[in-house]
């Protein structure tokens, strides 16, 4: 919307300018001049002048020299503002209508003296042709106001014609000042090396120049950019400030504090052996190397969550991850996998959506002229050409269909392989003749599919025009399937309500931190010492201490191993041992309770799963005791050998039970 000013409200406007006021009146004509009959009105204070000649009248003819009106004072420049508009109404005062170049109508700002000021001459119009009157209008420079004292409408022609003004004004949009400037944000944390952008928003929102300067307060902590990027740089505060262009007593401000980048663990768990590593936020996690197959299952992938038991559901497997804000853990899933061989078959016949990374062309070029299948065939006419296949691969047949257009017959096609992609062997020759002409045959080879061979097909040729389409291959690829999916794998141990038992470990095993304790033996010079141990290796025997139930053991990739165990693992059924043969000790619970009873038969079945004591002296001992009640010692001692104190140092008798000293150690009874 635009309005009329005179040059008082003029006056008022630069004093506002120049910081007399903050506020703008909505007035917005700056100058103006119209003609009625032979009377001239413009704003007071300027001065009026016809043209360039000093002619009367308010048109222009003459000689083709520039020709116009003008509107200027000789004290006041105009203001800076934005949007400035000239409007002016004109008609074609005589003569003829000539071409657009003959009466182009100018418009540009002056300065006190009347001369066109340099970069402000603008086209209004390249033709005028009307007789009645049209009005016109162009938008100002506004950044060259400051330097204007006045306006000028001008055009040049030839003699015998001229134009006609009747009006003219300059105008310009409503000035609205800023009353407030705020920041989306008071205070942030903006880490090391990274950046956060404020948004100054300026009210009202209709204010004229929405434009603000941006300034840190310690550009060794935090810089901004003129578009209010922050740029964090040491640790430390600084106050960022947004002041508007046009009103610099209106400003906000945000205290940016600058911190470290926090870090985060990120916990790996691989069927509950735990690993960390620390990571920045925002930063790409590193995942650890694929975990070794355990307990026949294969590593498949990560997952965020605890599988509970088993599923055959794929999970949803995490490939790549951030670190966000805070700790997080990722658990290696395993599966059991099995593999089948199948046959893939793939082609290339030179179409649009063929599948190039699976094959090299060299040589021929895709042609629409003549196709086998399809709409395209590859267009040959130089010296040997190739379609080779890019993955060694157990072959199982290589075919192509091929056409010479000429009875040219020299030559001929090949059928290669090579075991390293750069020595290659013909398996198959097909002499030139043997192709039709100008129809497609097709040409195999049969391969065993037993070994990994690269193929291709070969083309050797001279200038003579061929085609060959449906480069055709199959070959076996292994394919794995995987089901019963888990975090965690386990076996069940169970201990029965005499409170040990032995075992055969069916996997290497992990008892960290689980109620179920192991030991391993060692043999000492007067009985045996039970000594606890974590980790179980497959195939190895310990003794077991718990109350009853069953155990769910954490099978790992590799337990470490079991060294001076005496203890002998049963990992098959049917084994036997003869008692004659060395000294053996099975746990039992016969006449003298529950312990290792030696073994006196010949042939003694063991129990597949269990474990048995061998041991390299012969002991007078038939029976080592053990203690369901405790774990302390368990150091083996016979009943009826040697003489047993209590604590207190009276001697006792094989009925006694409880920790006693035999021999100068302490054994359980």
């Amino acid at each position: 919307m635009f309005k009329k000013l005179h040059f008082k409200s003029l006056l008022l406007l630069a004093m506002m300018v120049m910081g007399a006021g903050n506020a703008w009146a909505e007035a917005t004509t700056v100058l103006s001049w119209s003609r009625s009959g032979t009377n001239d009105t413009y704003t007071t204070g300027f001065t009026f002048v016809k043209n360039a000649e000093g002619k009367t009248g308010y048109y222009q003819d003459g000689s083709g020299t520039e020709r116009g009106l003008m509107l200027y004072n000789t004290s006041n420049a105009l203001f800076a503002s934005t949007n400035l508009k000239i409007t002016f109404t004109a008609k074609l005062g005589g003569g003829s209508v000539k071409n657009p170049l003959d009466n182009s109508v100018y418009v540009c700002f002056v300065d006190k003296d009347g001369n066109t000021i340099d970069g402000t001459s603008q086209v209004v119009t390249t033709k005028i042709t009307s007789t009645t009157g049209s009005e016109f209008s162009v938008d100002m420079p506004s950044a060259k106001a400051t330097e204007a004292y006045g306006v000028k409408i001008y055009h040049t022609k030839e003699s015998g014609y001229n134009v006609r003004y009747f009006s003219f004004s300059l105008e310009y949009d409503a000035v609205v000042d800023v009353t407030n400037v705020s920041l989306n944000k008071t205070s942030t944390t903006v880490y090391i090396g990274r950046t956060e952008t404020l948004t100054a928003t300026i009210e009202p929102s209709n204010a004229t120049n929405k434009n603000v300067t941006w300034r840190s307060s310690d550009e060794t902590v935090a810089t901004v950019s003129n578009s209010g990027v922050v740029s964090a740089l040491k640790e430390g505060s600084a106050t960022i400030t947004a002041t508007a262009i046009s009103n610099d007593s209106k400003s906000a401000s945000c205290t940016v504090n600058v911190a470290p980048v926090p870090k985060h663990t990120a916990k790996f768990n691989i069927n509950g052996s735990v690993s960390y590593a620390s990571f920045e936020e925002d930063e790409n996690i590193e995942f650890p190397a694929n975990p070794a197959d355990i307990g026949g299952k294969s590593f498949v992938g990560w997952v965020n969550e605890v599988i509970e038991g088993s599923t055959n559901l794929v999970p949803d497997f995490i490939t790549s991850a951030t670190m966000g804000t805070k700790d997080v853990t990722y658990y290696a899933v395993f599966a059991s996998s099995t593999s089948s061989v199948v046959e893939q078959t793939e082609k290339y016949g030179f179409e649009e959506d063929d599948n190039t990374s699976l094959w090299t062309i060299d040589g021929p070029v895709a042609s629409t002229q003549k196709f086998n299948t399809g709409t395209r065939s590859g267009y040959i006419n130089t010296n040997n050409t190739y379609v080779t296949f890019n993955n060694k691969v157990k072959v199982k047949s290589f075919s192509f269909a091929f056409t010479r257009t000429s009875t040219n017959s020299n030559y001929n096609v090949y059928i290669e392989t090579s075991s390293d992609n750069s020595t290659w062997t013909p398996v198959e020759t097909y002499p030139m003749s043997g192709f039709t002409n100008g129809s497609f045959d097709t040409k195999s080879h049969e391969f065993d599919g037993k070994s990994e061979l690269y193929v291709r097909f070969h083309c050797y040729n001279t200038t003579a025009v061929r085609y060959v389409d449906d480069v055709t291959i199959t070959y076996e690829i292994a394919v794995s399937s995987y089901s019963d999916y888990s975090t965690s794998i386990t076996v069940p141990i169970t201990v029965t309500a005499a409170g040990y038992a032995t075992l055969c470990a069916p996997a290497d095993l992990d008892f960290t931190g689980l109620d179920v304790k192991a030991y391993k033996a060692i043999e000492t010079n007067d009985g045996v010492d039970f000594e606890p141990v974590t980790e179980v290796p497959a195939g190895k025997g310990v003794l077991l201490k718990a109350n009853e139930g069953t155990y769910a053991v954490r099978v790992i990739a590799s337990a470490s191993a079991l060294t001076d165990n005496v203890f002998v693992g049963v990992a098959n059924a049917g084994e036997t041992i003869n008692g004659n043969n060395g000294n053996f000790y099975v746990l039992r619970n016969a006449s003298d309770g529950l312990g290792f009873y030696k073994v006196q038969a010949s042939t003694y079945n063991l129990k597949q799963g269990t474990a048995y004591l061998s041991l390299d002296n012969a002991l007078a001992k038939n029976f080592i005791d053990i203690d369901n009640t405790t774990s302390i010692g368990l150091i083996g001692a016979s009943k009826n050998d040697a003489q047993m104190f209590n604590l207190a140092g009276q001697r006792v008798g094989n009925d006694y039970k409880g920790i006693v000293i035999v021999n100068g150690k302490k054994v359980i009874r």
